[in-house]
């Protein structure tokens, strides 16, 4: 996933805007690609708004066109909702579309690396008190 993206993306349950993301893992892009210019409202990268006299120098997005997270966590700080980013691709997906397991195993797999938030209270799935239960 481009950095780039968290200028579009918001929650798809309550359109929470930005999404924190949480880096996991990071890899230089296989394709550069040099379209488009400064983020427009936020930078995913600075993980902040992007100012009227921030030019692209100063937001680094040469660096950011050549980046891409490999696996992390978009998480809304409204609903407490994390969507997990798997091989680069971010599943923003409704509770009743996504696989209980598979989001299970990915908390299991980062535990130690994601806050307590997205690990104990995180929703629609999270290992509250070592036992593993869904959130309504």
């Amino acid at each position: 996933m481009k950095y780039r993206l968290m200028d579009l993306l918001a929650c798809p349950i309550d359109k929470t805007f930005p999404l924190k993301l949480i880096v996991l893992r990071e890899s230089e892009a296989s394709v550069h690609s040099a379209a488009g210019g400064p983020c427009e409202l936020y930078c995913g990268r600075l993980a902040r708004e992007v100012k009227p006299s921030d030019t692209p120098e100063a937001l680094g997005c040469s660096t950011c066109m050549k980046t891409e997270v490999e696996e992390g966590v978009l998480y809304c700080t409204t609903c407490s909702r994390w969507y997990p980013i798997l091989e680069g691709i971010p599943r923003l997906l409704p509770d009743q579309l996504r696989d209980r397991e598979e989001d299970l195993k990915f908390l299991r797999r980062f535990k130690d690396r994601l806050p307590r938030e997205v690990v104990e209270e995180g929703r629609p799935y999270n290992l509250s008190g070592g036992k593993e239960k869904p959130q309504r």
